[in-house]
């Protein structure tokens, strides 16, 4: 998406337009974030349709907060999308009388309200009418766009040079050394982690898009290279976020890596694992020795399996009628004795063929 410019300009107010029981509408001024700097970055018309147009709003923000640039929480009003849209009968049209929607404050309303006004824009034009240059605004509860005011051109802003202001000549070496620290940006890292890790693109998109998972990702594997990539990357986006995302403290992520080094290895199973992550969003402590200490380290010895399934096979002679009476989930309950009986640290997997020998036989 190419940028046409991006600029620093001054918040002067917040305006809160309400509807009434009435139906009447009413606007509301909130001054408190007056004098508050706001970047207003404008692209190109290069968007044509409402899914990339809210594609491009997800990627620019999930940017922004990877270089540190802000935290761009469009629920908190740190971020909002106005969309300038006009529609033309073939690309090699000129495009027609735009209109500008405003103040978009969610992804979703971004896409809906842009695919809505290429639809009122259409029906106007195909019933003989002609698309007036007006702000709009959106209304979440009706889907729809209404006429907030007409639309100034340019020059109806009376923009001129501040004469105050010398001309600002940059550094080549300094804007050098800003780009340098400018970490991994967003496109980059989900390349990588498809190409170099071979992580599906699913897995490196969630990962990449909360910050704090990809941190975390990175940290383990500092830690702990040898880890599984496709495990380290499982817990992060599964039992770490859903723990973020309820408020639980960061885990330390060297003994993170050891966790999920553990499990990987299959020293513990993953019933374990959860158990000892539960613990580490608590405080930090040395897992490898919880590990040991515990004897938390999983069963996978053949031999000790077959005795502990013999064991259960003769305490549950009614799972065994089951199967003889072709009742196949007969096994899920006996594996789930034995890892019951072992306090979780059979390998569910191998008790399961385990089982199955011995009641084929």
């Amino acid at each position: 998406m190419r940028i046409r410019r991006a600029h620093l300009e001054e918040d002067t107010a917040r305006l809160r337009h309400e509807k009434g029981s009435d139906g009447k509408r009413s606007s509301l001024i909130d001054y408190n974030r007056s004098g508050v700097a706001l970047l207003e970055i404008v692209t190109e018309p290069d968007i044509r349709d409402a899914e990339t147009a809210r594609r491009y709003a997800e990627e620019l923000r999930l940017l922004l907060r990877t270089i540190g640039a802000a935290d761009a929480e469009m629920e908190n009003g740190q971020m909002r999308v106005e969309a300038n849209v006009s529609i033309r009968p073939s690309e090699e049209a000129p495009f027609g009388t735009r209109t500008e929607v405003k103040n978009m404050n969610s992804f979703r309303s971004v896409e809906k309200a842009i695919a809505f006004e290429i639809a009122r824009q259409a029906a106007v034009l195909e019933a003989g009418g002609t698309i007036t240059q007006e702000t709009r605004g959106w209304d979440e509860s009706s889907e729809s766009t209404y006429t907030m005011r007409a639309k100034e051109n340019s020059h109806d802003y009376r923009y001129f040079p501040e004469p105050d202001l010398p001309p600002l000549a940059i550094d080549p070496a300094w804007l050098a050394g800003i780009v340098a620290s400018i970490p991994e940006i967003p496109s980059a890292r989900r390349a990588r982690y498809v190409a170099q890790l071979a992580l599906s693109e699913y897995d490196a998109a969630v990962l990449v898009g909360e910050p704090r998972a990809a941190a975390l990702f990175e940290a383990a594997r500092a830690a702990d290279a040898t880890i599984d990539p496709k495990t380290l990357a499982n817990w992060v986006t599964g039992e770490y976020l859903r723990a973020a995302n309820e408020g639980a403290a960061e885990p330390d992520p060297v003994q993170f890596a050891a966790l999920i080094g553990a499990v990987s290895r299959k020293e513990i199973n993953g019933t374990t694992g959860k158990e000892l992550f539960a613990e580490l969003l608590g405080g930090s402590f040395d897992v490898r020795t919880a590990i040991a200490e515990r004897g938390l380290g999983q069963i996978s010895d053949d031999g000790a399996l077959k005795k502990l399934a013999s064991q259960v096979l003769a305490a549950n002679p009614q799972a065994l009628a089951d199967w003889k009476a072709g009742k196949q989930q007969a096994i899920g309950f006996l594996v789930g004795q034995a890892m019951k009986a072992s306090k979780g640290r059979g390998d569910a997997a191998q008790l399961g063929a385990v089982f199955k020998t011995l009641l084929d036989a």
